[in-house]
């Protein structure tokens, strides 16, 4: 018998060693703030970028996610838990880098460099898709998935 096809259902998981980049390229449509604009990548500048509750992600488990930036943007940053704002300042090219970093970091579903977000408590995982939900809130707002119930999903 010839029928050994073995199906590689391999995911393509790129695990680069250590740590991930967290820099990356600018978008082509890209529009930089106007005090990040102009060739002069060495020039000092302080900027804020907004992350209304979410300090805590820019931040990172023990302060992973902004070390990590920060090392690899080469700007020094700040986020003081509550203010809602990230200070990042630093010759230009390096804000531009770390400011986008913030961003990635903002935009992303889950936290980098973390097993389990500290969730507020009664705060729920969306089973569906994953996505961390106020508990408040009775239906996933990333998929509209209902609440588990309590005690974690029933085996069904």
């Amino acid at each position: 018998h010839q029928h050994q096809h073995q199906h590689h259902q391999q995911q393509q998981q790129q695990q680069q060693p250590t740590s991930q980049s967290l820099l990356r390229h600018p978008d082509p449509d890209e529009v930089l703030p106007f005090d990040l604009q102009g060739d002069d990548v060495e020039t000092y500048v302080e900027i804020q970028v907004a992350c209304p509750g979410k300090e805590g992600r820019v931040i990172g488990k023990q302060g992973a996610t902004i070390k990590e930036i920060e090392r690899q943007s080469g700007a020094s940053m700040k986020v003081t838990k509550g203010s809602g704002f990230c200070d990042i300042k630093g010759g230009k090219g390096s804000v531009i880098n770390a400011r986008r970093a913030v961003l990635d970091t903002l935009a992303l579903q889950v936290d980098r460099f973390v097993g389990n977000t500290a969730a507020v408590q009664g705060d729920w995982q969306c089973g569906a898709c994953g996505a961390n939900v106020f508990a408040s809130k009775p239906n996933c707002f990333a998929c509209g998935a209902g609440k588990p119930a309590q005690g974690g999903a029933a085996m069904g």
